[in-house]
């Protein structure tokens, strides 16, 4: 059977494989910076600017539904906050 080709991956295939899950292993340990945001927020001031805001519970919902779809993540829920907008949390808020 010589001179047939045995299938599998040549020596380039393999070094291109290699360097694909060294970078997936170096972006997945480098800090996720949340990118600017669009939104435009209220003019009240918010005792914590760095959450994310929705207009509404139903919003803050869906963030949670689509957050925890397929995986195992603790308990969210969400609260109107002083500033109008409705953010999510890992307490529970009385």
């Amino acid at each position: 059977m010589a001179g047939q080709d045995r299938g599998g991956f040549g020596d380039d295939e393999l070094e291109e494989f290699y360097r694909a899950i060294e970078f997936r292993t170096e972006m997945a340990r480098r800090p996720r910076v949340r990118p600017a945001s669009n939104v435009s927020y209220p003019e009240h001031d918010c005792p914590t600017p760095e959450k994310i805001a929705y207009v509404s519970a139903d919003a803050a919902t869906a963030a949670i539904l689509a957050l925890s779809a397929g995986r195992r993540v603790q308990a969210l829920s969400s609260y109107e906050c002083v500033c109008g907008w409705w953010h999510l949390t890992r307490s529970h808020r009385r």
